[in-house]
């Protein structure tokens, strides 16, 4: 994470939180419109995620993998489709505790050096990062 830290105070939250929309804002145009219009939905927050889904697709004889996080909430349901992953850490601590496989807390997405950047942070101890050459939505 760049911006959503860990153990910042209220304040400092705030203020990260404004310095992200507003980086967020100055990208989002590179982004299809339906997937900027998912990550800077409120209702992002709190959904439940279903699944991770890890698949390897062949063009060829040259492969890439895509990463889908399947989500669900009141409003939408589908998945942030992460295409061509070059890069991905996970930490996923004890998911028998939580009533669900994981929510969505809070997220950040940025642009670098001509990769998408997808950070999640789900339940309390978990944090997921994706790099990737493309990112997509697709509806349930």
């Amino acid at each position: 994470m760049k911006y959503f830290l860990e153990d910042l105070s209220d304040e400092q939250w705030k203020y990260n939180m404004e310095r992200y929309w507003a980086a967020f804002e100055k990208i989002k145009r590179k982004l299809p419109s339906n997937v900027a219009e998912i990550l800077s939905s409120k209702f992002l927050h709190d959904s439940e995620i279903l699944a991770f889904v890890f698949q390897k697709e062949s063009e060829g004889n040259k492969f890439r993998y895509d990463l889908q996080i399947k989500i669900k909430n009141e409003m939408f349901e589908g998945s942030i489709v992460h295409r061509d992953v070059v890069d991905y850490q996970n930490t996923y601590n004890n998911p028998l505790k939580d009533r669900f496989l994981c929510e969505y807390l809070y997220g950040e997405v940025y642009y670098e050096q001509g990769l998408w950047i997808h950070n999640v942070r789900y339940t309390l101890e978990n944090e997921l990062m994706i790099r990737c050459k493309k990112i997509e939505w697709v509806s349930a």
